[in-house]
């Protein structure tokens, strides 16, 4: 098994069990602080709700990342 280190993102993710143990992995990697940013610099605007670009991209990385892509 490689290092700790090593693990690729996907790696990581898919040994978590729970949407929580998720997003937390995320927000190290992807800080929803630069996701703001990012559509901040790209006059992106939305509104307060729900489905923020945060939360929205957090769902799509746990759909994509998870062992079960439905």
């Amino acid at each position: 098994m490689p290092s700790k280190s090593n693990r690729s993102l996907a790696t990581v993710a898919a040994s978590l069990q729970t949407e929580s143990e998720q997003s937390l992995l995320f927000e190290r990697f992807l800080p929803a602080a630069g996701i703001n940013q990012v559509c901040h610099d790209l006059d992106h605007s939305f509104r307060d709700r729900i489905y923020s670009p945060v939360v929205t991209l957090g769902m799509l990385l746990g759909q994509t990342l998870s062992r079960d892509h439905s």
